[in-house]
């Protein structure tokens, strides 16, 4: 387990240090938490013992690590597993209270499937396994490899941070309320804010606006404005919903918005102490914003084929100006495909794709044994044909789905995620082996993806789909999963393993031959999604942003 010293100064990099639970305990923390964190790995240690000795069970191991990192106040950065504690219960204990902590398993055969090494120890050779995604400002790992007298391997690591330089802050503009939805903004962030201060601002609405969306998605309205640290470098906040509405009629409500944001931005910026920030937003009438607010660079990142949701033409033809204003302003533009990057590249050189990508190391963990499938996907008759994400109407296709269900009975359909306004759950009346299970806690996710046979991305193809990402189908890739898709762009780009089919007889044919492969192919899959990870995709936008500052003359070194 390794905790983090307190939030370095802007710009500065420290270096993690180490606690390793399962083997020798406790010798290498030199901070504030060291004896919280030396108790807990003392007590893990005790526990591991206990279990060799077979006074205990390893049924509740989540249940003994979760009491004890909740008596941490430093943000976990990473968590070394090692004899009994490479199970399923403590995976999700440390994923459920540090998101983006990475988790690190010896090479055992519940190990998360990742990257190997072989590495040579006297006359025997192993393969290193690990999980670890030290990507963010570059850390790399470095691993030794050592034999421990009845714990057999383990992993020591060290953090080490690349010379780059001290990079700007970063403020970004998220289309939704912070972890309403695990989306490109909020892994990306989250990646950023590893090694760079970030401010996340929640949507700039009007009071109706903000009424209306709460409404929506079925969640409570939250009035009040807040600045939140909620983690070591990442602020969130909600400016007041004091916006003009009829952004959706006309442009010139958005440029006025644009202009009190930038008021609230830079009081907030200053509190922060941030200077010369980097704007990234991910909303397409930004422009005026980007504009009003001083910045080293601005960047908008476009992840949806935005106007395909408008309601009408007039709708369609306003949100296309306002993307080309934004495009034109913007320094830099990210797209998550290359179907969307190529219009926007007429308003703006400077686009780029860069496709999105899988918490590798969190949905991972559906290859653990000790991972446990919850009993409401796990009592269903098996096989289960998956789709894990919003049940939306613009990404599931009822007629589809339905043709599958009719035609093969004997297999079932699960739909796991919230049930967007719009969708019609009646539409799979006389389907009983078609089952809608709801909103999941995000921590639960892997466990869900493990009682899925095969994955499933229903997608009508339509101008959402035809154009934006899947990220849900590396998602299915990292949990070891086969896929059958729709050909959209990732399936496309990832096939094979990922298996395209069109017609419900397609997709059946495609799902009975995803059921014939052995179990071990779900090694190959987990290795063709580890470069396509969060970390590996920050490091590319970083790469793209430092060259664009050094043109402006920023010096960033090399990161």
């Amino acid at each position: 387990m390794q905790g983090r010293r307190a939030p370095a100064p802007a710009g500065g990099q420290h270096r993690p240090e180490v606690l390793r639970c399962g083997g020798v305990a406790g010798r290498e923390l030199r901070h504030q938490d060291a004896p919280v964190l030396a108790q807990a790995a003392y007590r893990l240690e005790r526990r591991h013992r206990a279990d060799r000795r077979g006074s205990a069970g390893r049924e509740d191991d989540g249940a003994e690590v979760g009491p004890l990192l909740d008596q941490v106040a430093a943000t976990v950065a990473s968590f070394t597993t090692g004899g009994a504690y490479d199970q399923g219960g403590v995976s999700a204990a440390v994923t459920k209270r540090f998101l983006s902590a990475a988790i690190i398993v010896p090479p055992r055969s519940t190990a998360v499937l990742g990257e190997t090494a072989p590495m040579q120890h006297g006359r025997q050779r192993c393969k290193l396994t690990h999980a670890a995604e030290f990507a963010l400002g570059g850390p790399t790992l470095s691993a030794i490899l050592r034999n421990e007298t009845r714990c057999g391997w383990s992993i020591m690591e060290r953090a080490e941070t690349e010379s780059c330089g001290p990079l700007p802050e970063v403020v970004c503009l998220g289309t939704v309320e912070w972890l309403v939805i695990h989306s490109v903004a909020e892994y990306t962030m989250l990646e950023l804010s590893q090694t760079h201060r970030v401010l996340f601002v929640e949507p700039f609405r009007s009071w109706l606006a903000r009424g209306r969306v709460a409404k929506l998605q079925a969640r409570r309205h939250q009035a009040r404005p807040r600045l939140e640290q909620v983690a070591d470098r990442l602020w969130v906040y909600r400016p007041p919903a004091i916006g003009l509405p009829g952004t959706s009629r006309w442009m010139w409500p958005a440029a006025v918005n644009g202009w009190l944001l930038a008021l609230l931005l830079r009081r907030v910026t200053r509190r922060l102490g941030f200077r010369r920030p980097v704007l990234w937003t991910y909303l397409y009438d930004s422009a005026a914003f980007l504009r009003r607010f001083g910045a080293a660079l601005t960047i908008y990142e476009c992840a949806d084929h935005d106007e395909a949701l408008a309601r009408d033409d007039r709708q369609r033809r306003l949100i296309r100006r306002h993307e080309a204003s934004t495009c034109r302003t913007a320094d830099l533009v990210f797209a998550v495909t290359e179907e969307l990057a190529a219009p926007r590249r007429a308003y703006n050189p400077e686009t780029h794709e860069v496709n999105c990508a899988a918490a590798t190391n969190f949905f991972g963990t559906a290859l653990l044994a000790g991972t446990s499938v919850p009993p409401d996907i796990a009592g269903l008759p098996r096989p289960v044909l998956g789709y894990l994400g919003g049940v939306d109407p613009w990404k599931i296709d009822v007629p589809l789905l339905r043709g599958i269900a009719e035609a093969r009975p004997d297999w079932t359909i699960a739909l796991v995620g919230y049930v967007w306004f719009g969708f019609d759950a009646a539409a799979f009346a006389g389907c009983p082996n078609i089952h809608l299970l709801g909103a999941k806690a995000y921590a639960d996710f892997p466990a869900y993806l493990k009682g899925m046979d095969v994955g499933l991305i229903p997608f009508p193809l339509n101008d959402i789909t035809r154009n934006g990402d899947a990220l849900k189908l590396y998602e299915y890739l990292a949990g070891g999963r086969p896929v059958v898709s729709r050909a959209v762009p990732a399936a496309r780009r990832l096939s094979p393993p990922v298996r395209i089919a069109d017609t419900a007889g397609e997709f059946i044919a495609a799902i009975e031959a995803a059921l014939a492969e052995p179990p071990e192919a779900a090694a190959a899959r987990a290795a063709t999604v580890q470069p396509h990870s969060w970390a590996v995709r920050t490091r590319q936008k970083k790469a793209l942003i430092a060259t664009a500052l050094a043109r402006r003359g920023v010096p960033t070194g090399t990161g």
